[in-house]
């Protein structure tokens, strides 16, 4: 599960309100050291990010839907025998795969990432990845955060950026 917002220098996309979606995908961890318990992770995702604003009495929500690849550089502290605990941090790029803006007061819908319109957002998606996860035998339980550093608003001069707290669930095999 994912709660997202967008801030942005454009009150158009500046979310009034956080936006809750879904996070899914498969994660592979290789050793960086067989001497210190370090580990580099990545694998696809699909993300469901985006927000809801009001503007000028009108109101607007936005989807944006991404294949996400996250690398982290991951730490496996072995707080029992069963237990491990596993902060990590690293960094993301997503391309957006589609996504709705909605226009509840003029009752229209357009693609989040359509080329015929300013209004919309870039595909692609960059920032830092960063939080904690925790593993009990097969069960790994995970609180992270995403940071947004790549302008995913077409208007050059407002910055657009993603912001997204994920929940995960995950079985270790």
């Amino acid at each position: 599960m994912g709660v997202s917002t967008v801030s942005s220098d454009s009150p158009l996309f500046d979310s009034n309100k956080a936006s809750t979606g879904l996070n899914i995908g498969l994660a592979i961890g290789a050793p960086v050291s067989y001497r210190a318990p370090l580990f580099l992770e990545s694998g696809p995702y699909y993300t469901e990010k985006g927000g809801k604003s009001t503007y000028n009495n009108e109101k607007f929500t936005y989807s944006l839907n991404y294949l996400e690849v996250p690398l982290v550089l991951k730490y496996k502290y072995r707080a029992d025998r069963d237990i491990t605990i596993e902060p990590f941090v690293g960094g993301y790029l997503a391309c957006g795969v589609g996504g709705k803006i909605k226009d509840y007061n003029h009752r229209a819908a357009y693609n989040s990432f359509d080329d015929d319109y300013d209004d919309t957002f870039n595909r692609f998606d960059g920032g830092l990845k960063l939080g904690v996860g925790a593993s009990f035998q097969q069960l790994y339980l995970e609180a992270g955060y995403d940071i947004g550093l790549a302008n995913v608003g077409k208007d050059n001069f407002d910055e657009t950026r993603n912001g997204c707290f994920n929940l995960t669930v995950g079985i270790n095999f």
